[in-house]
């Protein structure tokens, strides 16, 4: 989250726009997905840099279902095999996906089923803990630290027994960009963190990951001039070059070609996969069909969008 997002605040209250904005973060924060950064300008009116920008999306999208199909190869080309209506949110287990967007174009999670929230400010408008509820039943709290310039610090996040999952530390730069995000996992049984380093686009261009017993992994990402990613080194502590990532796009940014190489001289093409979509009038992708080595086809993804 950018530093001047919290700055913003203290400046917005004192010209009576901070109800509005409390009213805005209460309808779209949420603590499971913390790549949700929100930008705020004020000019002659509120400019929102949302969620629906930031994954290459268009149009006032109400909500997106996703759905995932194993397909079978025959004569006339492929069939659905696997339709098993399972709906859980984006970062479950389940095979197919629900989630919503508010009308500023944020996500909000975990909306396949009714829950309650609990929101808590200080007196510049800052989040300071969050605590949401299943009948009733606490679920999850978040609590949020900030300097004396009321520049966010760190984020703890609890589960339902109030025992601290993860915590993000924020550093920023000079000029108020963020430049890193350190999540750290103080498990009883696992520890690790990781650590995202920034460009001036936002874009990550460095990831540290490290965990207890194994041997850190480093990876480096680079950026097409409309900020694909079209390349990701993943190497091990001692520098050896495990695996190479490379990626195309096409011209409304959806990836139709991703090569994995592995070891250090990359001679060795460990997946190939290429994608093939079909589109709706407002150009989001509604059906992407996956083809593994030699254009096999191997998945279908169906996305079903209600616009507002």
């Amino acid at each position: 989250m950018k530093k001047g997002l919290f700055i913003l605040y203290q400046n917005i209250a004192s010209r009576n726009l901070i109800l509005i904005l409390i009213f805005l973060i209460i309808l779209s924060c949420n603590q499971e997905q913390q790549e949700n950064i929100i930008t705020i300008e004020i000019e002659n009116e509120i400019e929102i840099n949302n969620d629906i920008k930031k994954y290459g999306l268009n149009g006032k999208i109400k909500s997106i279902k996703l759905e995932r199909l194993d397909i079978i190869e025959t004569f006339n080309g492929f069939k659905e095999s696997n339709t098993t209506k399972n709906w859980g949110e984006w970062r479950s287990r389940t095979r197919n996906q629900y989630y919503t967007y508010n009308i500023y174009g944020l996500k909000r999670l975990k909306n396949y089923y009714l829950q309650e929230s609990s929101w808590a400010f200080n007196e510049f408008g800052n989040i300071i803990n969050i605590e949401k509820f299943d009948n009733k039943s606490l679920e999850s709290r978040s609590t949020y630290e900030y300097d004396t310039n009321n520049v966010l610090l760190q984020e703890n996040w609890y589960d339902k027994t109030e025992i601290l999952k993860y915590k993000t530390i924020f550093t920023y730069k000079e000029n108020g960009d963020i430049e890193s995000k350190t999540l750290q996992y103080p498990y009883k049984t696992f520890e690790a963190q990781s650590i995202q380093r920034f460009d001036t686009n936002n874009n990550i261009t460095e990831l540290i990951v490290e965990k207890v017993g194994r041997e850190k992994e480093y990876q480096n990402f680079k950026y097409d001039s409309f900020n694909n990613v079209i390349e990701c080194n993943l190497f091990t502590s001692s520098g050896y070059l495990y695996t190479k990532t490379r990626k195309k796009y096409n011209h409304h940014h959806d990836v139709i070609e991703r090569k994995i190489f592995e070891n250090t001289k990359l001679s060795i093409l460990r997946s190939h996969t290429t994608f093939q979509y079909k589109y709706d009038e407002n150009d989001n992708w509604i059906e992407q069909i996956w083809y593994k080595n030699g254009g096999i086809s191997q998945m279908l993804i169906k996305r079903t969008i209600e616009y507002y």
